[in-house]
């Protein structure tokens, strides 16, 4: 049962926040999710948008610990576009100066995910509480999904952001730190 297994993966991941770090191919990881997640439908009226980054995105990441995090993200954003719409799915490089209490590397490159909807958007007051367990908007949802994905980042020395306005969409960012040479051990 599904959401059995989400669940202890939620354990073991609580057991082990240390995501082991390797070479990840995010765009690689985002086309196969969009293309063969057999838990992912892709609504006729949806639209599906990639915008990726045309260099290579290779992340310090663990693929199996992101794949929910995006998973989850792209569900959450055709739910909120039950009429159809666009659903944008974006990577890209940059340069980040380190956000405070991470781990402080020098203007550390990131990549940065964007999953966005052309959906109902995310009320003001809600945005705050979003990334809080058991917070939800679903009437059968645990709550649990974005506070998973929000501690996933974070183990990753990223960052999972938002942006929403009210019946225009919303925009979640996930920016995980580049492999680099000089960092990195492999």
């Amino acid at each position: 049962h599904n959401m059995d297994r989400i669940i202890s993966n939620v354990l073991l991941f609580a057991k082990s926040p240390q995501p082991s770090r390797q070479k990840c191919d995010i765009n690689l990881l985002l086309a196969e999710l969009l293309e063969f997640s057999p838990g992912l439908v892709l609504p006729e009226n949806i639209q599906v948008v990639r915008e990726f980054g045309a260099e290579e995105m290779i992340g310090n990441a663990d693929g199996e610990l992101l794949k929910p995090v995006f998973l989850n993200l792209v569900r959450n954003a055709l739910q909120a576009m039950p009429k159809g719409g666009v659903l944008k799915v974006a990577t890209r490089k940059s340069s980040e100066p380190q956000a405070p209490g991470l781990l402080n590397i020098d203007h550390r490159k990131f990549i940065t995910v964007t999953v966005a909807d052309t959906g109902v958007g995310i009320p003001t007051d809600q945005l705050s509480k979003i990334f809080n367990p058991f917070f939800t908007t679903k009437e059968r949802g645990t709550g649990l999904g974005l506070a998973i994905a929000h501690s996933i980042v974070k183990a990753h020395q990223g960052i999972l952001d938002v942006e929403s306005a009210e019946g225009k969409g919303s925009a979640f960012t996930v920016k995980i730190p580049c492999w680099d040479e000089n960092f990195d051990e492999g």
